[in-house]
């Protein structure tokens, strides 16, 4: 009976592995807190943006190795892979545009749910003004600024409800 029940547990192990949490070689104990800490924006959000989107804003977000990734849909479609950097202490997102367009931002914050987010690359954009990120009861909201084609500055905002 042992024989048996050894068997399965060695089974099933490769599966149970699998399932953990990534975590990347070097992390702490602080690092891996502060990673999991992005485990609120899994699921699937919707958007309402203002001004307002043309298309639906539903954003999705899931666990992928060490990254959060997020597929976003609307008027500009784009993937965002978002992670705790152990090197910098900082948080980061890469945001890849369908049209091509690539952004990096970032966040010296310690809690990603109430931070200040800047642009880091590409460093030359006047678009990229800092933004803030609150989280509150299954939501999440971003205020910020742009400029226009023209040159003119516009706030903007997203508030994303969680909807699965």
């Amino acid at each position: 009976m042992r024989i048996i029940a050894s068997l399965i547990i060695l089974a099933i192990s490769p599966i149970v592995a699998s399932a953990q949490v990534s975590i990347s070689p070097g992390y702490t104990r602080f690092d891996q807190q502060q990673q999991a800490k992005l485990r609120v924006f899994l699921g699937t959000w919707k958007c309402v943006d203002v001004p307002a989107s043309k298309k639906p804003d539903i954003q999705t977000t899931t666990q992928v190795g060490n990254y959060f990734v997020t597929r976003e849909t609307g008027d500009n479609p784009n993937t965002q892979y978002l992670r705790w950097s152990h090197s910098y202490k900082i948080y980061y997102d890469v945001e890849l545009d369908d049209a091509g367009g690539t952004n990096v931002t970032q966040s010296k914050s310690l809690d990603p749910t109430k931070s200040t987010w800047t642009l880091a690359f590409p460093t030359h954009d006047t678009n990229g003004r800092p933004f803030l990120l609150t989280y509150s009861n299954q939501s999440f909201k971003t205020v910020g600024q742009y400029y226009d084609d023209k040159g003119k500055l516009h706030s903007s905002s997203s508030t994303c409800s969680k909807v699965g």
